[in-house]
């Protein structure tokens, strides 16, 4: 089973399951979460694109050129390309020809949690816990005194052992093997079943 759960705050936290009868489980150890630092916010420079600048210089130049050779002539054309010239470089003077350049800001990448790897054995113990296995089993290999085993002619799983084969049926459909079983059929996967195998013919 997978659950996504909330605390309120860091600290020990007890909890149960109800397989068959409330059954508690081993205390969860919550520690406070980390501090995210909140991304700053990308900061702007403006930077003149380069061919404004050009553009300026092209249409002074030939604004001079130009006001030179009305001058001279007195051509009224002349005039007016003058007048164009000296409009576009006044045109480049505004904001609009400076285009903002945002830096590229490092941006953290969250780190992945790394789970702790366990063995097989210790894995299949957790789930013989969390499904509720230990509710109609005992098994010594349990710390038993944690919690409640219902004697429901369950065999004593302590220092039991069977085949691999024999245990994978009996784990993935338990009525294949026993029409008449009362052990509930768990949904367990193969991952799950071959750890519970592992536990259950440990020493």
């Amino acid at each position: 089973y997978t659950a996504s759960v909330t605390f309120p705050m860091e600290g020990e936290w007890e909890w149960t399951i109800n397989a068959f009868m409330e059954q508690p489980m081993p205390a969860i150890s919550v520690a406070a979460a980390p501090v995210v630092a909140a991304p700053s916010q990308p900061t702007t420079q403006t930077e003149a694109v380069p061919y404004a600048l050009i553009v300026r210089v092209l249409a002074f130049g030939l604004a001079l050129v130009g006001a030179f050779f009305a001058f001279r002539t007195k051509s009224r054309l002349t005039m007016g390309l003058t007048a164009l010239c000296l409009t576009v470089a006044l045109a480049s003077f505004i904001p609009g020809s400076i285009v903002p350049k945002v830096e590229a800001q490092d941006v953290p990448t969250a780190q992945p949690a790394v789970e702790s790897s366990i063995t097989q054995v210790e894995l299949g113990r957790r789930l013989f816990i969390a499904k509720g296995c230990i509710t109609c089993h005992m098994n010594n290999k349990v710390v038993s005194s944690q919690y409640v085993t219902i004697n429901m002619g369950a065999p004593n799983l302590t220092n039991f052992s069977a085949s691999q084969e024999a245990l994978f049926l009996r784990l993935k459909d338990p009525a294949s093997v026993k029409s008449d079983t009362q052990m509930p059929n768990l949904g367990l996967s193969e991952v799950e079943i071959e750890a519970l195998i592992a536990f259950i013919n440990s020493k």
